[in-house]
């Protein structure tokens, strides 16, 4: 409730918020300037009506393939940018979008580059553990206690061992990734990944509401969707996320190589191949 109020909160403001500047334009002579203008704002139409528009023209009155285009606030100027950049009109004539305000932005970008400070390395140890099982024995998740705890086993024989098991470790349900490196529970604010021996928490994303989640084949990026919009944060039903873990691929494969069977040894020197590609 506080937080509505005060995005209401009246900010002082240059007037440019709203305006954008697209590139790109055909160049035309004054008796055409008028079915320019229709054919943009036909374009833009379904981002509201537009307050103002300005052509610039050069001294023989032909426009100069840009124009400024000013809309009722500025989440309209930034959803016109986010649909219209790239916006291909004919062969020879692609719309390039930008809000006005970027070029100061863009302006006070500074001339010495700062590297970035790397963040310290986190040892996560082997995430791929389960590679050294001689015998290649499967993991899976169950869900039980009406949704409350969540096991994982071992799926040896002649009966399952329990090798992790917590309660309230996800809200709804999990998720394996591809190779099984990672799991992923699934909570009101977000994804959480867990992996390694023990199940540690490896990484979490924020996406209120998420609901689904897929994999890519490399377990590099994950994409996760929530039927529901936050309003304060403006996410979007869609979000893909990068998964970056600080561990040596290669000093993995050395010791699976070293420790497993031949059988483990060879699935862990596919998957590192597999990784690297």
């Amino acid at each position: 409730m506080l937080g509505d109020l005060l995005r209401q909160k009246p900010k002082e403001t240059d007037g440019v918020e709203s305006v954008i500047i697209v590139d790109g334009v055909p160049s035309v002579g004054a008796e055409r300037i008028d079915k320019l203008k229709n054919v943009v704002r036909k374009i833009f139409k379904e981002y509201g009506s537009l307050i103002n528009e300005y052509y610039p023209t050069n001294e023989e009155g032909k426009t100069k393939g840009y124009i400024f285009l000013e809309f009722k606030d500025r989440p309209a100027a930034e959803e016109a940018v986010r649909q219209r950049n790239n916006y291909k009109l004919d062969k020879q004539h692609t719309f390039l979008c930008n809000l006005f305000t970027d070029f100061e932005k863009y302006d006070d970008v500074p001339d010495e580059f700062v590297a970035p400070v790397p963040e310290p390395y986190k040892d996560l140890g082997n995430m791929s553990y389960y590679l050294l099982d001689e015998n290649c024995f499967d993991q899976f998740s169950i869900i039980f206690d009406g949704g409350t705890t969540t096991a994982i086993y071992l799926n040896v024989v002649p009966e399952a061992t329990e090798i992790a098991k917590r309660e309230r470790w996800t809200e709804t349900y999990v998720r394996w990734s591809p190779r099984g490196t990672y799991l992923a529970t699934f909570h009101g604010k977000g994804i959480a990944l867990w992996g390694g021996e023990e199940f540690r928490q490896v990484q979490k994303f924020s996406h209120p509401g998420v609901q689904f989640i897929d994999f890519s084949p490399t377990e590099k990026y994950i994409v996760t969707f929530s039927p529901h919009v936050d309003q304060r944060t403006e996410e979007p039903h869609t979000v893909c996320h990068h998964v970056g873990l600080q561990w040596d691929e290669m000093m993995m494969m050395r010791e699976v190589c070293r420790e497993a069977s031949p059988v483990a040894a060879a699935a862990a020197a596919a998957a590192a191949a597999a990784a690297a590609s």
